[in-house]
Order: structure tokens, then sequence, then C-alpha cells
């Protein structure tokens, strides 16, 4: 090898370790508005204690990794404003004015079936229930993949006698049968 090349190799070097450096302040000063920007740190996040002890106590299933608990209740908070949502015995969202009323509709899926960020109230299978004067009883849960939503229907079969069953089915639920940690998905 040449000596010549010596510092040619050497400048080469610190050019590149100064475009990584660079490039890692970007990476840091955009990575808020852009969780697509992964960082080491994200393989293994750092939960905490309370998280997962409330995770476990609201929501843990050991066949379908979660699902809401009958009795709970809880809180979307969103710019657009608050919204409550509560589980009824049987498993399925509260259904206001037709709680306990015979079922013919049953839906299945994730939070496009549940209905994330809306009350009770104001869910479509709630409207649906108005329209067809029978009570949608609706399982959906949140960040449900398709393969999840059908282990919930197959568990829930057995319990619902009506003749209709909605599987509601969006894009981002297809996506989510694969399985990653979702930092790593875009």
């Amino acid at each position: 090898m040449s000596f010549g090349l010596i510092p040619v190799l050497v400048t080469a070097g610190a050019v590149l370790a100064a475009v990584e450096a660079a490039a890692w302040t970007v990476v840091m000063i955009f990575r808020r508005n852009f969780p697509w920007l992964i960082v080491p740190r994200d393989a293994r996040p750092e939960i905490a204690t309370d998280v997962i002890e409330k995770y476990a106590r609201v929501s843990f299933d050991a066949e379908l990794g979660w699902a809401r608990k009958p009795g709970t209740s809880g809180l979307d908070v969103s710019p657009e404003g608050d919204a409550a949502f509560s589980i009824a015995d049987d498993g399925a969202r509260t259904n206001p004015g037709f709680e306990g009323k015979p079922s013919s509709v049953a839906v299945f899926g994730d939070s496009y079936a549940f209905c994330r960020l809306v009350g009770d109230g104001e869910t479509w299978p709630h409207a649906l229930s108005g329209l067809c004067g029978t009570n949608v009883r609706n399982f959906g849960v949140g960040n449900y993949g398709l393969d999840q939503a059908l282990l919930r229907y197959e568990r829930q079969a057995p319990d619902h006698k009506g003749s209709v069953v909605i599987m509601a089915v969006v894009p981002e639920t297809i996506a989510r049968v694969h399985s990653f940690w979702k930092h790593f998905y875009e």
C-alpha cells in the first residue's frame, strides 16, 4: 500500500464519521414528529410497571393477547374531546338502550369495529341497533388483526344466537396479521 493513500483513507473515514454524526443528529431532532425514525432503544422499550399492571388487570388475555375484560371501562382522550366507553358483562361494548335485549347481530374487528374515540351511544354498531331493532353486540378490540378478530369470534360464537356476524375489516386490520414490533412496520 502506498503511504500517499493513508491520508486519503483517514480523510475519507473522518468525512464518513462526520456524515454519520450529522445523520444521527437529524434523526434525534426529527424523531419527536416522525416516530418511524427508529433508534436502537426502540427494540427494547422501557414500559412503566404501573402500565404493565393496568394492562394485566384490564386487558390481558392469554389466547388473544388482549381483550377488554367484562365490567371494565375506559376513556379515550383526543384533541377532539374525551370519549368514555364500558364493557358489558358479556364482553361486548355497552350498547345504551339495548342492554339485555335479544341480539341477532354481532360485530368483530379492530378499533374501527370498536369505534375508538366515540362514546358508547355514538358507535356505528349502536346506530345499526336502532336501524335493525336488535342489540348489535360489539366485540371489536383496538389494534386487532384479522386473525385475532376471528379467534374472538370463535370464542363468542357459542353465546351468539343471532344470524348475522359482521367482520369489520379495514386495510390496517389486514396489515396487522404480520407479527412484528409496531415501530419497525414503517
